[in-house]
């Protein structure tokens, strides 16, 4: 985020972090399909709390105003895409092999088509709890409680402890000079942004 009135770029860094539990030991990272797709292979997400930390820092309407957009296309219906639609196809057997998903991304048991329209009200429930009670009950409240039960029922080791320590970095970004004409900006590691910068030099 650009910051006009100091000339300075800020980054915030929430990538999903690991369970404290999780060890080499846990993961064959040979065997992809045995932990890409189960309880085991998540992590803390990092989505809310980064998304509404810059919000709270820099936003303009509230948390509410924000969310509505996505509460009203969850709830009432949203297009499907060219993209969206062959994602689902691609991923169609893995979709189909639970309930929720085959609810949500199926139509009649098979990928939907361009143009045809999907809900999903689970998300709008939850949005509207982030809107109420904000980013807290995400990873201290009813939500996390959820969300671990979820997990750990897939074969997790997530714990609450895990959602509570989860905290937001916020940094300065990279820079650099490109052909003394722009100035380009990066977040750091753990972001492959500077592999661009270190390229462009």
């Amino acid at each position: 985020i650009y910051l006009a009135e100091t000339d300075e770029v800020v980054s915030f860094e929430y990538r999903a972090v690991a369970p404290l539990a999780t060890n080499s030991n846990l993961i064959d990272y040979s065997r992809t399909n045995e932990w890409l797709y189960t309880g085991i292979g998540s992590g803390v997400p990092g989505m809310v709390a980064g998304t509404t930390a810059f919000h709270e820092e820099y936003g303009l309407l509230s948390l509410a105003e924000v969310l509505a957009p996505a509460i009203e296309a969850a709830e009432n219906g949203y297009t499907v895409g060219p993209t969206l639609a062959r994602v689902i196809t691609d991923y169609y057997n893995l979709l189909g092999e639970r309930d929720i998903t085959t609810e949500l991304y199926l139509i009649d048991g098979f990928p939907p088509e361009v143009g045809d329209t999907l809900y999903n009200r689970p998300l709008a429930a939850t949005l509207r709890r982030l809107a109420e009670h904000g980013p807290d009950d995400f990873y201290r409240g009813e939500l996390a409680e959820r969300i671990v039960e979820g997990i750990r029922a897939e074969g997790g080791v997530m714990t609450l402890d895990d959602f509570d320590r989860y905290r937001v970095n916020r940094t300065s970004a990279l820079s650099i000079r490109y052909r003394d004409t722009h100035t380009v900006h990066s977040a750091p590691l753990p972001f492959g942004g500077i592999g661009v910068l270190m390229n462009l030099q």
